[in-house]
């Protein structure tokens, strides 16, 4: 297996490509390969089976990891690095939520914004139907991150006059955290500027619908005033 061409998608469902090649993995396996690819240093072998089977017992834990190093050695899939104290994942494989968080690290150092094609492959849940403890806390925090790259990006593709790119960029934003004000304000604000209002103001309805169904709160004033400044039939109809 080369060592140079292979990816690991995390966000929308686990996938680890050699190339366009898929190679399978059983769905057991990746919850240790997922929790390797999101920390990129060596981690002491108890720190990975107690955190990845912590109701089993310490002498259980560590048996389930032996095991599944075991299947990914059998599946030819020598990714790991492991020695009797430490695993890591093979810093060759290329992983898209390390990708996300170097972009956003970076930027908040240098204020260099990512390609926006690169932000806008990075769609879906992280690692969708496994709410590990450990998980749930990765997930909020690359969210994070991401929400911050996607509206800082939609932002300068505004600025730039790229509507279309600002305006998937702001909607990705948008479906990365439902509820968040400033992504559905961006979105409404690309919307304005390239001259659509009917759009605009539909976007704001259902925003405003949104927070009124899921917290009972009033929308946002930017949001109130563009709803009074259309006719709510004229958003329905068009």
């Amino acid at each position: 297996m080369s060592q140079t061409d292979l990816t690991m998608r995390l966000f929308g469902g686990f996938d680890l490509r050699d190339g366009q090649s898929i190679i399978e993995v059983p769905v057991s396996l990746h919850r240790v390969l997922a929790f390797l690819a999101l920390h990129d240093r060596r981690l002491p072998r108890c720190y990975v089976a107690d955190t990845l089977w912590p109701d089993t017992g310490e002498e259980k834990a560590h048996a389930n990891l032996r095991t599944a190093l075991w299947r990914l050695h059998r599946l030819h899939c020598d990714i790991v690095y492991a020695t009797p104290m430490e695993l890591a994942l093979d810093p060759a494989v290329r992983v898209d939520a390390r990708t996300l968080h170097e972009a956003a690290r970076n930027y908040r150092r240098t204020g260099t914004l990512p390609d926006p094609d690169t932000l806008l492959e990075l769609r879906g849940e992280l690692l969708p139907g496994c709410w590990d403890c450990w998980l749930v806390f990765e997930r909020e925090r690359l969210r994070y991150e991401a929400v911050e790259l996607l509206e800082s990006t939609s932002r300068a593709c505004l600025a730039k006059g790229e509507m279309h790119l600002a305006a998937m960029l702001g909607l990705c934003a948008v479906e990365c955290d439902p509820l968040r004000e400033s992504a559905h304000q961006l979105v409404v604000r690309v919307s304005l500027a390239a001259g659509d209002r009917i759009v605009a103001s539909r976007h704001a309805r259902r925003y405003a619908d949104l927070l009124k169904t899921e917290l009972g709160l009033p929308p946002p004033p930017m949001v109130s005033d563009l709803l009074r400044m259309c006719p709510k039939q004229d958003i329905s109809t068009s």
